[in-house]
């Protein structure tokens, strides 16, 4: 921030809106989508196959569509327990509320293997 306090908050706003901008462009060009749906012309960052405007959406609204991107995809790998879903996302909440600390993919790995438990719990032993 700088020494004047007159003009600190102006400078440290515009270092922020700055890095926001940043963030979004490097959020567009790394989601994960890609191919003739982006479209990123006259400083636009749209993404039609997610429906998402990356210059003008608000960042809740993002990661809304981001878990529900998320939850459709847990659904296509088979994971289709609703709790299974809910505890994923619970997880991915808390990891992007945490700053990043720890590990998204070993969250999930511990979602399934709950699954896997409550599934085998549940599964009369076959006889033989």
């Amino acid at each position: 921030m700088s020494d004047c306090p007159e003009h600190g908050w102006e400078h440290e706003a515009k270092r922020q809106a700055k890095e926001n901008a940043a963030l979004r462009v490097l959020l567009f060009i790394s989601h994960g989508c890609g191919g003739p749906a982006l479209y990123g012309d006259d400083g636009e960052m749209q993404d039609k196959n997610c429906d998402l405007d990356f210059k003008r959406q608000t960042a809740d609204e993002i990661a809304a569509a981001f878990s529900r991107r998320g939850a459709a995809k847990l659904a296509a790998m088979g994971a289709t327990d609703f709790l299974l879903t809910l505890k994923f996302l619970a997880a991915a909440r808390q990891y992007f509320d945490s700053g990043g600390q720890g590990s998204l993919y070993l969250a999930a790995q511990r979602a399934r293997l709950e699954e896997k438990t409550a599934a085998a719990a549940t599964t009369p032993p076959s006889a033989g």
